[in-house]
């Protein structure tokens, strides 16, 4: 392997495995992102709950 090959090579893999971390960031970022939803929600229903128990 050539000097150029060998450089190609080396971007490669670095191009790989910066597209596996962006895609487990974006997969972190999907959830947290569901989850922080879902939680505001409850809190929702919770203080909707509470409003009834006021009025």
């Amino acid at each position: 392997m050539n000097n150029s090959q060998e450089n190609r090579h080396k971007n490669e893999g670095i191009k790989r495995q910066f597209g596996h971390d962006l895609t487990l960031l974006g997969n972190l970022t999907i959830f947290s992102y569901l989850f922080n939803l879902n939680r505001e929600h409850r809190i929702l229903e919770k203080s909707e709950r509470f409003r009834v128990w006021l009025v």
